[in-house]
């Protein structure tokens, strides 16, 4: 149940993404979205095993207990005929302590968002 909970929170902060000002890390990414305030990070932190949403740097743990997190990414041209992709998909993935399988979604921005290294 806390893993799907983080799942529609973090498809919620995602999919109305604006901008991506840094390249998504395999544990992190920074962004802004139209409708949430501030600049945001869902963020890993192996040592506290959590996965956090900082807002302006003010960290909430969204989910404790975590082994992983893998977040990507998939750049595509979207807006032909420009030469410039964009980020077409954001793909997030975690492994729960105590459940050992993964759970993941791949979420599909609303908003054209620049490519900046997917």
């Amino acid at each position: 149940m806390r893993a799907q909970v983080a799942l529609d929170r973090i498809n919620l902060e995602l999919r109305k993404v604006n901008a991506v000002p840094n390249i998504i890390t395999d544990t992190s990414i920074t962004y802004t979205t139209d409708d949430l305030p501030g600049t945001r990070m869902i963020i890993y932190d192996s040592n506290a095993q959590t996965i956090s949403i900082d807002v302006d740097g003010t960290a909430n743990v969204l989910l404790d207990q975590v082994e992983t997190l893998h977040l990507s990414c998939r750049g595509t041209n979207l807006d032909p005929p420009t030469f410039d992709d964009e980020i077409s998909e954001i793909t997030n993935d975690f492994t729960i302590t105590d459940v050992g399988r993964p759970f993941n979604m791949r979420i599909y921005p609303r908003n054209m968002v620049d490519d900046l290294g997917c």
